[in-house]
């Protein structure tokens, strides 16, 4: 296991790129039973994510890996990149490798990728970083980390921080809370954590950040929580005319989809695109893969040009010059 684990870590000397934050929040309450096991159900504005939370020790026992034998040590003095066995997905994002962060939660490494699942973050004070470890189990890759609040090697500790980080291929993230202890007095946790993507729209500087931002202080975490998040079908996961109007609707069930070659964007219309669709007058022409035009109306388009091409023919220039301006 030592060598493999040699042989997945990278240590980085560059500059890696900033994690991804953002303003907009969902609340939570904190009346939930934690005997039932589900807590809530979410998803967030733009419906790219569904996240489950569990209160549940039994199914954190179950999913929770003991890697005090089995697993690979992160680095201790430097961020650290694993190179995965195989490719994993996030929002039809596919991606090799990824960066480890210390203080809590992983990101992506290749600056146009923008992405990253923070469980939780550990800011500069309080509880004393510990280990980090990582194990692949089938399809999975999870991290674990652990702070203290005394020496990190103390058989029983006063005070213990431990989370994991679950990645399936599939693109479904866990979240895996074991001990977390809110009576701590300098527990000194970040407020915003969660799964989130940066969309960037392609020869723009509009961007949107897709899934679920969380605070800390508004949202159920104790001990044996689990927060499962579902990253769902997105017209925008497909990034290519072909993939948009074939492998779309290949899904169980098929996602209706139409490509804008103006602007390189897959959408449904009604997603969170709808705007940047219409701005651009992707309808004027877009493909569906059964029709040339989405509408099945071209002269909805093209009306303005059949009106100049008569108004030329008439010699309406005076009236030609205010369309066209």
């Amino acid at each position: 296991m030592g060598h493999l684990c040699n042989l997945l870590i990278v240590l980085m000397t560059v500059a890696l790129i900033s994690p991804i934050s953002t303003d907009e929040t969902t609340h939570l309450p904190n009346n939930s039973s934690s005997h039932h096991g589900i807590h809530l159900e979410l998803k967030d504005q733009y419906n790219s994510t569904q996240s489950t939370i569990f209160n549940n020790e039994l199914m954190v026992e179950m999913i929770w890996i003991d890697m005090d034998e089995s697993g690979c040590n992160v680095p201790e003095h430097a961020p650290a990149v694993i190179s995965l066995p195989s490719n994993f997905t996030i929002f039809g994002t596919e991606f090799a490798k990824i960066e480890v962060l210390r203080d809590g939660g992983i990101r992506s490494v290749d600056p146009k990728q923008r992405w990253s699942a923070i469980p939780l973050k550990k800011r500069e004070f309080g509880l004393i970083p510990c280990n980090i470890r990582f194990q692949y189990e089938g399809n999975t890759l999870s991290i674990q980390w652990q702070f203290r609040n005394q020496v990190c090697n103390t058989v029983v500790p006063d005070v213990e921080l431990s989370f994991q980080v679950t990645l399936y291929t599939t693109g479904r993230v866990d979240f895996i809370y074991k001990t977390i202890p809110l009576g701590y007095p300098v527990l000194d946790i970040d407020g915003n954590f969660g799964l989130s993507y940066q969309f960037k729209v392609p020869g723009s500087n509009d961007s949107f950040t897709l899934g679920l931002p969380l605070k800390f202080n508004k949202t159920v975490i104790q001990n044996d929580t689990i927060i499962v998040i579902k990253p769902q079908p997105l017209c925008s996961n497909f990034l290519n005319s072909s993939s948009c109007l074939v492998d779309s609707r290949n899904l169980r069930p098929p996602l209706l989809c139409f490509w804008c070659p103006a602007v390189g964007i897959c959408s449904s219309k009604r997603d969170f695109l709808k705007e940047v669709w219409e701005d651009n007058s992707c309808d004027c022409h877009t493909k569906s893969g059964t029709n040339k035009f989405s509408n099945g109306h071209p002269d909805k388009c093209f009306g303005k040009f059949i009106a100049i091409k008569t108004l030329i023919t008439t010699g309406g220039f005076a009236i030609l010059w205010s369309i066209l301006n």
